[in-house]
């Protein structure tokens, strides 16, 4: 049904109806134009060819775009496998090249690439993010329908593993590129990353792997401009552990945060375009208490989005820390990850309530002071990636989004942490998690936030973008939860969505009769 709705709305039928509706109009009313006593349109045979002719220059429009966009897909496609290069970044590009024709020929030979335009038929987006971030581990259990789940399968169960170079995953609404996280810890300007620091991002990483790194990303996104120059991505979506900005040293995420300004950068500037780019912070599961006080969310629940989307504003001013003119969207995150605070704490006697457990109890209690105790090292690695400077356009920081795709590994306290240190005590640990395969907060982040903006970015020198969906700008909405939350909001979007009938202004209220 939704191949046939795609048919019926696309630009080549609508402009066939105008061709017929066009002869009908010559067929019916040629007999009645008259220029004096003559009626030239009268004649059977002139109305015949003159609507005939409509049609065929509808037909040789249609088969010219046909070839051309077939000769173009069969260009990009010759163009990538043709070069060959004996040095090891040659042979780091090769493999990407080799790789993106794969999944073309994959993407073409599948029902998601049929029509001439195949190429530009889904929106691409484009995951980055440091080695061990989690975005292999989200897309796998993001709940996203992956048609060509079997031709994937070897991919994902490799990419369990770590990315090694980057690795297409092909939704109903989307392409999803996932790069090597080496590709964004690599040092822009070679040798060791972190400015020579060797702490936290790439440490230990000598110039030779730098350089086919490098070479490796350059060479990636000549591709996708090349081949997909109208616009080679609709987004951006970087992940990043929440664990290893809470626990790293300011030098560590400095570097981190260095690391991806750089590539932002460079993806901007390479491909000349400017689009959203949507934070992910991953593994917020090793937050002390996440999963105790999330653990009652049913299937809906765990869909929800639980994060902030910023307005499309160039300059925002804020009296609060990281603002002052021209401090971008960035400026909101305080006040609006103490939106978030302040939600979990409207929910924890309700779920300390329904809690048997005592030490489970105490985690749920503790919970909304672990968050808060991660605002400031997450806000200020935002600011240090998204803040403007005179030499460089900042990015178009869209949204920043907590997320967990599975509950694995040793949760940490930042709190207890931080008391065992000041006081010389040993830090406890908690019992590391098994991994129950649950994602929280991934599956209407990317259907209803993300793929739903996929127009948004063009290039930058069409100026800011607008939003293509938004029907209520500038007016607040959040997303609330019918089932598992009782009427507590988990988005407080500074944004302007309005996804369904349902959502509306008075959804920034609490409702407990939810």
């Amino acid at each position: 049904m939704s191949r046939v709705i795609e048919v019926l709305a696309s630009k080549w039928f609508l402009s066939f109806l105008g061709v017929a509706l066009l002869g009908v109009l010559v067929w019916i009313g040629g007999p009645l134009v008259a220029i004096g006593d003559s009626r030239p349109f009268e004649p059977v045979l002139t109305r015949a060819l003159i609507a005939g002719g409509l049609f065929l220059i509808w037909a040789v429009a249609f088969v010219w775009s046909v070839i051309a966009a077939r000769r173009r897909n069969a260009a990009m496609i010759e163009a990538m496998t043709s070069a060959e290069g004996p040095t090891p970044e040659d042979e780091e590009v090769d493999r990407l090249r080799e790789r993106m024709v794969q999944a073309l020929e994959t993407l073409k030979r599948s029902r998601l690439g049929r029509g001439r335009q195949w190429l530009y038929q889904l929106p691409w987006y484009l995951m980055i993010g440091p080695p061990g971030a989690g975005k292999t581990t989200a897309l796998i259990n993001s709940g996203l329908d992956f048609p060509l789940a079997e031709d994937q399968a070897e991919r994902r169960m490799r990419g369990i593993g770590g990315t090694r170079d980057c690795d297409w995953w092909f939704t109903d609404q989307a392409v999803l590129i996932d790069t090597a996280g080496r590709y964004t810890t690599q040092d822009s300007d070679g040798g060791m990353s972190a400015e020579g620091t060797g702490a936290g991002v790439g440490a230990g990483v000598g110039t030779g792997a730098g350089s086919r790194d490098r070479a490796g990303w350059q060479g990636f996104l000549d591709l996708l401009k090349k081949h997909r120059p109208r616009q080679p991505v609709n987004g951006v979506l970087v992940c990043i552990s929440l664990a290893e900005v809470a626990l790293a040293s300011a030098a560590e995420r400095d570097a981190h945060a260095r690391a991806l300004r750089r590539r932002l950068r460079e993806l901007t500037e390479q491909l000349d375009v400017r689009v959203p780019v949507y934070v992910l912070v991953t593994k917020a599961d090793l937050l002390a208490g996440f999963t105790a006080f999330f653990d009652d969310l049913d299937a809906a629940g765990r869909a929800q989005v639980w994060g902030m989307t910023f307005p499309f504003d160039d300059e925002v001013e804020s009296e609060g820390e990281g603002g002052g003119r021209s401090a971008g969207a960035v400026a909101h995150f305080d006040a609006e990850f103490d939106r978030l605070i302040d939600r979990l704490n409207a929910r924890v006697i309700d779920r300390m309530h329904a809690e048997p457990d005592g030490e489970r109890r105490a985690l749920i209690h503790g919970f909304p002071a672990q968050m808060a105790s991660v605002r400031a090292p997450l806000g200020e690695f935002l600011r240090q990636v998204f803040q403007p400077t005179r030499l460089a356009e900042r990015p178009l920081l869209r949204g920043v989004y907590l997320t967990s795709g599975t509950q694995e590994g040793t949760p940490f306290d930042r709190l207890t942490g931080a008391m065992a240190r000041s006081f010389g005590l040993d830090r406890t640990t908690q019992p590391p998690m098994t991994g129950r395969g649950r994602a929280f907060f991934l599956a209407d982040l990317l259907n209803r936030v993300v793929f739903a903006e996929a127009g948004v970015g063009g290039d930058r020198s069409r100026g800011r973008p607008a939003p293509a969906a938004d029907p209520n700008p500038g007016e607040g909405t959040m997303i609330v939860s019918k089932q598992g939350v009782r009427g507590w909001d988990l988005h407080p979007a500074v944004g302007d969505h309005c996804w369904d009938g349902e959502t509306s202004q008075s959804a920034l209220r609490f409702h407990p009769s939810l």
